[in-house]
């Protein structure tokens, strides 16, 4: 009923109204229903820090010619109402700029980004509609589609941070493992070897409790990918790196001999124990 009445006296809100299919749905369905050049993403407990976000956003993008363009994070305490400017990448960044994705390979905190609404719609980025881990699937996929983005020292987002404990089930804990699956997958698609360790580590570690607690079939077929993908992905690093070590060499030690036999073996074992081994001889 607020929602509404704020609504009616503000011809910019459009309020949709649906039975709960989850949040992932939602927020698909307002993508498609919005119309403007760029679209960000909100939680309804969290709000901006200033007056002036979305136009630093927006014109930020604009100028810099960027699919996705974004700012730093406050948390809000709720519990002792303070704010808690973050100063640690990659929640915080510290000057403008352009950051290509494989070098940042994050998954957390889309909500700090405007994108490009015809980026998201063309190359078919979606939430998956899972009760937990949405998030990071759909904000992996943009950047990867993206390959770059802006950013901007400005905090544009506060969380609203509360002492909340997940409530897991069978359910809850299945589609959390497939969200870090399909994580996994982009990852290995786009070469992101840090966000795929990173990703591997929240499985074996994170939440690991979670799913030995949480145990289904279900939950053991999607293991089974899991376990299939990282044995792919070990064989495919191990051929890489085989090859990498027989690719062209990077330092060529170009060395005249002339009267200098008794010296010869001494200098090539000083250089053919060399630490970095990416070379040749002449």
């Amino acid at each position: 009923a607020e929602v509404r009445s704020v609504a009616a006296a503000d011809s910019r809100i459009r309020v949709v109204s649906r039975e709960n299919r989850g949040v992932g749905v939602t927020r698909n369905e307002g993508l498609m229903l919005s119309v403007g050049e760029y679209v960000i993403f909100m939680d309804p407990d969290d709000f901006y820090p200033t007056r002036t976000v979305l136009r630093r956003l927006y014109e930020t993008a604009v100028a810099k010619n960027v699919d996705v363009c974004g700012g730093s994070l406050v948390i809000y305490n709720g519990e002792t109402d303070t704010m808690d400017e973050r100063k640690d990448f990659p929640n915080y960044f510290a000057s403008e700029g352009y950051v290509n994705y494989s070098d940042f390979q994050f998954d957390y905190g889309y909500t700090r980004y405007v994108f490009r609404r015809s980026l998201l719609i063309q190359n078919g980025i979606a939430f998956p509609n899972y009760k937990r881990f949405q998030d990071p699937p759909f904000f992996v996929n943009a950047m990867i589609a993206a390959k770059k983005f802006y950013t901007i020292p400005d905090y544009v987002y506060t969380y609203r941070w509360a002492r909340k404990f997940s409530k897991w089930d069978s359910e809850r804990a299945l589609h959390l493992l497939c969200a870090l699956n399909d994580d996994l997958v982009s990852a290995e698609k786009a070469g992101l070897w840090r966000l795929f360790d990173a990703t591997l580590m929240r499985i074996q570690k994170d939440f690991r409790d979670v799913f030995r607690e949480n145990s289904t079939d279900e939950l053991n077929a999607v293991f089974d990918k899991v376990k299939k993908l990282c044995l792919d992905v070990a064989k495919l690093r191990a051929v890489r790196g085989k090859a990498k070590a027989r690719r062209s060499p990077a330092v060529s030690v170009v060395l005249p001999i002339y009267n200098a036999e008794k010296y010869i073996k001494r200098c090539l074992d000083s250089i053919m124990n060399q630490t970095y081994q990416c070379l040749s001889v002449i």
